[in-house]
């Protein structure tokens, strides 16, 4: 709540903001870096979904409406 102001669940499941992670490192390398996100398929396509990655942290697909319309990216489908 202090973070974000809300609470946030993806398929029940709370979500915790990497920096409040203890198992979380930060990138100390400066430099630019090429991000990759990804979006599974789903009827509605405002809906993300929870995944395991880097060794076991839960984190949070987009949604592919949030890829689409909002991220300001270059989308490779």
């Amino acid at each position: 709540m202090k973070h974000l102001g809300k609470i946030f669940i993806t398929d029940r499941k709370y979500r915790l903001m990497a920096c409040l992670d203890d198992r979380a490192e930060p990138w100390n390398s400066k430099g630019a870096y090429t991000i990759w996100n990804f979006a599974l398929e789903n009827e509605n396509d405002g809906w993300n979904y929870g995944v395991y990655a880097n060794g076991g942290l839960l984190v949070e697909t987009c949604s592919i409406r949030f890829l689409k319309k909002k991220s300001n990216t270059e989308l490779f489908e």
